[in-house]
């Protein structure tokens, strides 16, 4: 009976905690119903949640597991700009909010949504022009000039175009400039190695019922490794 209250217990505390990654909420919905959820309406899919798991599902948890669904059952995130920009914000804990339209994305949240969503469904299809564009557009907004890898995809314009032979001329700017740039695309890196290594590790306790969540977390790290060799 304790066990049972214990289990109980972890279900609640993950489904309303602001710190469970989409991936870990869309494995627990998969382990409590099977992938035939992901065809339910929103109101159906809410009330099998409160009423399977004893909890009222707060609105941020409930769009983080809708958009893991859609990255798993759609393309929709590597095609509509639209849909990246939402995503990209909901993965990093945003709040869905029809009265207020999203912002752009800053790199890190960018760099985090197109991470998770290669664990959750590596695309079939290279990301859309215009969301490459993008990409580079929030990178130049943001000075980025040598991003990580997971952002290499971007497509942009030449941000020290007209500057650049300026810089050149004077190597210690230029050398600033530089170790400037590493620091940002060191940050984001050193942010993606953290979350990864928090949503694995959250993945792994969690409290499945069908499955076997360190198997699951193993497939996931292959999915992740192998995305990446495809990259190299």
């Amino acid at each position: 009976m304790a066990t049972s209250w214990h289990h109980k217990q972890q279900l609640r505390e993950l489904w309303t905690s602001e710190d469970t990654f989409a991936t870990c909420l869309l494995a627990l919905a998969g382990d409590a119903f099977g992938l035939e959820f992901l065809n339910w309406t929103d109101d159906a899919l809410q009330l099998e949640l409160n009423e399977t798991f004893d909890v009222d599902v707060p609105r941020s948890s409930f769009d983080r597991l809708q958009v893991a669904a859609k990255i798993l059952s759609t393309d929709v995130f590597t095609r509509s700009e639209q849909a990246f920009i939402e995503f990209c914000h909901i993965l990093s804990g945003a709040t869905y909010s029809p009265e207020l339209p999203w912002s752009p994305n800053d790199a890190m949240e960018i760099a985090w949504g197109i991470s998770e969503s290669l664990l959750i469904e590596p695309p079939e299809e290279p990301f859309s022009p215009a969301i490459r564009s993008y990409i580079g557009h929030v990178l130049d907004l943001e000075g980025i000039i040598a991003p990580p890898d997971v952002l290499q995809m971007a497509v942009r314009e030449q941000p020290l175009q007209g500057v650049l032979p300026d810089i050149l001329s004077h190597p210690e700017l230029h050398a600033t400039i530089q170790d400037m740039d590493r620091q940002k695309a060191q940050a984001i890196e050193d942010t993606l190695r953290d979350r990864l290594h928090k949503l694995f590790s959250q993945l792994e306790e969690l409290p499945l019922t069908n499955h076997n969540a360190r198997e699951l977390a193993l497939q996931l790290r292959r999915n992740l490794h192998a995305e990446a060799n495809k990259g190299a």
